[in-house]
């Protein structure tokens, strides 16, 4: 007998319809519009401001990345992993 730690992804739900919102859009909707940002530039042959859209967008996702860890281990202990060690 032991103890085991389930970890999952779930997918955001489609946004399909006008008005449509999922858990990303509503949290961490900068991502989003730099996503676009990044496209449109693209398409209009804009590098620097793409370029400038990437690093934005580049910096929010690791906002939100960090979020996500303060959250997933905030109060929890933290010990050291040593390999081979029990």
């Amino acid at each position: 007998s032991g103890t085991a730690t389930l970890s999952y992804y779930a997918k955001p739900a489609a946004l399909t319809l006008p008005g449509d919102t999922n858990t990303v859009l509503s949290t961490h909707g900068q991502l989003y519009l730099f996503s676009a940002l990044i496209d449109g530039y693209s398409w209009l042959r804009n590098t620097p401001k793409r370029d400038e859209s990437i690093m934005r967008y580049q910096g929010a996702l690791a906002g939100v990345n960090h979020a996500a860890a303060r959250a997933r281990y905030a109060g929890v202990p933290l010990s050291p992993r040593i390999p081979g060690a029990r």
